[in-house]
């Protein structure tokens, strides 16, 4: 399994790694460059991929759910504009601008 996050209109990697690490827990992988953990979970580390960032998963589990947290959590980071695909595979999860995310929202 291999899950994928793209995001449009992000024009910076640096201010999400930072609200992982600093709110989520992300640290460094011990064994992959370029790659964190959260929530148990190793993804690769936000890349830019032409006209969009991507965040891959790897070693068949599943991106954790803080990567949405983080983004729906910090509308003065995250403008409502950017357009959120996540896949499985070749399957689409969702795909939503991220103020339709935020009116979706459930707060715990």
């Amino acid at each position: 399994m291999r899950e994928n996050i793209e995001l449009y209109g992000l024009q910076s990697t640096e201010q999400l790694a930072e609200v992982l690490s600093s709110e989520f827990g992300a640290t460094k992988h011990p064994n992959q460059a370029d790659a964190y953990v959260v929530e148990s979970c190793p993804f690769y580390a936000p890349g830019l991929a032409d006209d969009h960032i991507s965040i891959l998963s790897f070693n068949n589990t599943p991106l954790p759910d803080s990567l949405n947290e983080a983004l729906v959590d910090h509308r003065e980071l995250f403008p409502d504009d950017i357009l959120v695909r996540w896949t499985q595979e070749q399957d689409l999860i969702f795909e939503a601008k991220l103020g339709q995310l935020r009116g979706r929202a459930v707060r715990r």
